[in-house]
């Protein structure tokens, strides 16, 4: 690596040509990036280490931003499926953006076409392909966070009429409570209400326990049986599931009792921990997993339960059962899903 006084010193004809030999071995180095990620995330390393996902394992340990994260995932997942990519990128023919843009759109069938058209292209022209042969629709809402102090964010993001309706009917209910109408204490008070009413639905957090009436029938004076009265059953806030529901989860689901127990003692993160000490403590898709599987007789129990998140879940069902196994169980499970959302 040249210093800066030795960068100084060179020669115009010196200058232009060490700088096209820098971007020639930058687009080779980025091309091995890619191909390393790409393998790492073939095989799943990142779960082994403490981390929910192969973003999170690049922000967190590699220390990219979250949007070079983010392009650079997508770009090796396209390369990997598509080798021409990878070697176009190596030879500077492909730039990030264009495979990133290119990626919603490669089949086996437009692959070797598409990758032509963009090759050489600018970003600007590489859209304008893409719009041409895949047509949009208007531009989805995004949501933009802007840091404005150690504990204060700005919020931007758009909303619909409807929503806009219901934000103005709730602002109007909760004025007893916050008499300026203040949006940020509004959204802090409807994010920790649905955060609790999530909580009470999935781990049975702060739900009301069931008091039923004794089976033995009551009597009147005049001796007559009289059934319990409805009010007898305490019930709680969530409806219980349907009757299928109930049918296809019996002996899955833990009580109530035992999901807020596992909740409170995880602390609501995934519990796997990698061999260096390091707890993935994901937030985001938890599951409760069976440390004894329930396919091989283990019980919903809270001694037998622990939070992960659905990667390591899998993971975990990966190391029993096998990957051939795991992908006809998944491949199942779809095919069910599919069939009940045509039905």
């Amino acid at each position: 690596m040249r210093e800066e006084g030795q960068v100084r010193a060179l020669g115009d004809d010196e200058l232009l040509a060490a700088l096209l030999s820098l971007v020639r071995r930058d687009n080779e180095l980025l091309a091995e990036l890619l191909a390393h990620l790409a393998e790492l995330d073939q095989r799943r390393l990142y779960l082994d280490l403490g981390f929910p996902s192969l973003h999170a394992y690049c922000t967190t340990a590699l220390g990219m931003c979250e949007s070079t994260a983010l392009r650079r995932i997508t770009a090796a997942r396209v390369c990997r499926k598509f080798p021409d990519v990878l070697s176009r990128v190596a030879k500077g023919e492909l730039h990030l953006s264009a495979v990133c843009s290119m990626s919603p759109h490669l089949d086996w069938n437009n692959a070797p076409e598409l990758i032509g058209l963009c090759t050489n292209q600018s970003r600007r022209k590489v859209d304008e392909i893409l719009a041409a042969r895949f047509p949009r629709a208007d531009v989805r809402e995004k949501v933009r966070l802007d840091p404005l102090s150690s504990d204060r964010y700005g919020l931007h993001f758009t909303i619909d009429a409807e929503a806009l309706e219901e934000l103005e009917r709730v602002r109007a209910l909760a004025r007893h409570r916050l008499p300026e109408g203040e949006l940020s204490e509004l959204f802090k008070l409807a994010m920790r209400t649905l955060r609790i009413e999530l909580e009470k639905q999935r781990f049975s957090v702060g739900k009301k326990k069931r008091v039923r009436a004794a089976a033995t029938p009551l009597s009147d004076s005049a001796g007559e049986s009289t059934p319990p009265k409805a009010d007898a059953v305490e019930e709680t806030s969530v409806p219980p599931p349907p009757a299928e529901v109930e049918r296809e989860t019996i002996g899955r689901r833990p009580s109530a009792e035992v999901a807020r127990e596992v909740y409170a003692r995880d602390r609501g993160q995934c519990t796997f921990v990698a061999k260096d000490g390091r707890r993935c403590g994901s937030r985001e898709f938890i599951e409760f997993d069976h440390i004894d599987p329930r396919g091989l007789g283990g019980e919903p129990t809270a001694k037998n339960l622990r939070l992960r998140c659905r990667e390591h879940n899998q993971l975990y069902a990966r190391q029993v059962y096998g990957d051939e196994r795991m992908a006809t169980t998944v491949a199942r499970a779809r095919a069910r899903r599919k069939a009940k959302t045509a039905a």
